[in-house]
């Protein structure tokens, strides 16, 4: 039994695209925690800094921020 030479070269042509696509998908899913943790760390910063920005505008929220944060005494 023969085969055609543009089907081998069809099927080997077609082997390396599914090999690249595969590739490329185990690529980027490995970036997954890189790109997780990175995104996290920027919210973490805009939080904070909206946060700090609050407030300096406004004092007395701060005061009962503190003392909202301080533990409570057993009875």
């Amino acid at each position: 039994m023969t085969i055609p030479k543009w089907a081998i070269r069809l099927f080997v042509g077609l082997l390396v695209c599914i090999i690249l696509v595969l590739g490329f998908s185990v690529y980027k899913v490995s970036r997954i925690s890189d790109i997780k943790q990175e995104a996290y760390g920027q919210g973490e910063e805009n939080t904070v800094g909206h946060f700090r920005a609050f407030f300096e505008a406004s004092p007395e929220a701060v005061e009962l921020y503190q003392k909202w944060r301080e533990p409570k005494s057993k009875k």
